[in-house]
């Protein structure tokens, strides 16, 4: 949850929603308010900073940013009907809010509602062609139906933010997914590259490595996934599997006795 956190604050930072510029005749009341609820949101307490943010509405109850962020601290509860609201009147307020099309979209693909999400990803990148998140997310919905079109995204994505890790590893699952291992390869490399601390990118390395045959370079990549993240366990299952291939049953029997552990079933 931490990281998924700070990538978030990066994120939201990369938007830079203009709360300050445009308060209009917001009160100080609610601005302040509203500050409480981002210093709050910052530091991982969302119930103070749904409060807070529900306060910033009271005192005006047409500050889009607030239902936005308001919005964002519900996502991150599981709440998506009531984060899904909050976007919404917040695009009610203000149509130009790409970034709540954005979040709607990806609370509607969360939901497994691939039709909706798609439309707000299209809106989103109508409303602002340089926002690459959401051509990362509108990838992730493509990958269900259209690898070719994900991959295109994912590429737009990279072109847009050439420093962006998740960008890379997105563009490396599609293509692993399609058979394409080297170039699966060279794109985890580069999101290993750009942040030396991600394990998913790590274990879709370690993936396509699997898939080529190449069992050591495939176990040391879910070796560094799991040192950055021992609950993912599907590094744990995948490792197994390689290690069965070595013929190491007794390594290969510890990692599928920890798979289960952790409740995962391939």
């Amino acid at each position: 949850m931490k990281t998924r956190l700070v990538e978030v604050v990066c994120w939201l930072a990369v938007i830079a929603i203009p709360v300050v510029g445009g308060c209009g005749g917001k009160t100080s009341a609610a601005k302040d308010e509203f500050d409480r609820g981002e210093a709050a949101f910052r530091g991982g307490d969302f119930d103070l900073a749904i409060r807070s943010y529900t306060k910033a509405i009271e005192f005006n109850p047409r500050f889009a940013e607030a239902y936005y962020y308001r919005g964002w601290s519900y996502r991150f509860k599981g709440n998506f009907d009531k984060a899904i609201a909050d976007y919404t009147e917040a695009i009610r307020l203000d149509r130009g809010l790409a970034a709540a099309f954005l979040d709607r979209g990806n609370c509607y693909r969360d939901r497994g509602d691939f039709s909706k999400a798609l439309a707000d990803y299209n809106e989103a990148i109508r409303l602002n062609p340089r926002l690459s998140g959401a051509y990362i997310d509108r990838g992730l919905a493509y990958e269900r139906t259209d690898n070719d079109k994900a991959i295109a995204d994912y590429s737009a994505a990279i072109r847009l933010n050439p420093e962006d890790p998740v960008a890379y590893w997105s563009r490396g699952r599609a293509n692993r997914r399609r058979g394409d291992n080297g170039t699966a390869i060279a794109d985890c490399t580069e999101a290993i590259r750009l942040n030396p601390k991600f394990a998913e990118a790590y274990y879709g390395r370690g993936e396509a490595y699997q898939e080529n045959g190449n069992w050591d370079k495939a176990i040391a990549d879910y070796n560094k996934a799991i040192v950055l993240d021992p609950n993912l366990a599907s590094a744990y299952y995948n490792r197994g599997l390689a290690y069965e291939k070595k013929g190491e049953k007794a390594r290969a029997a510890a990692d599928f006795e920890r798979t289960r552990e952790l409740g995962f079933k391939p």
